[in-house]
């Protein structure tokens, strides 16, 4: 049983890297999402609040698109994301 504990140390410690990188690719996404609607606010192009989770979930999917092309093609700067 000594090597369960070492096992569950290493999962936890990749969980929380895991969920720290999702949590600021969410709060990117949600910042451009609500500067993009302020903007078109500003300019007098009427949104819908709703459509600012619809912007923030498709930046936060193309942000998981860039952040896995940047770890295959660039590994040896990227590896760390």
């Amino acid at each position: 049983m000594d090597i369960v504990e070492p096992i569950k140390k290493w999962l936890f410690t990749v969980a929380l890297k895991k969920a720290i990188v999702k949590l600021a690719q969410l709060i990117v996404a949600w910042a451009i999402a609500k500067g993009i609607f302020v903007s078109f606010t500003i300019y007098g192009i009427k949104i819908d609040f709703a459509n600012v989770e619809v912007m923030t979930a498709a930046l936060l999917s193309i942000s998981e698109i860039v952040r896995n092309y940047l770890k295959v093609k660039f590994p040896k700067y990227f590896s760390w994301l």
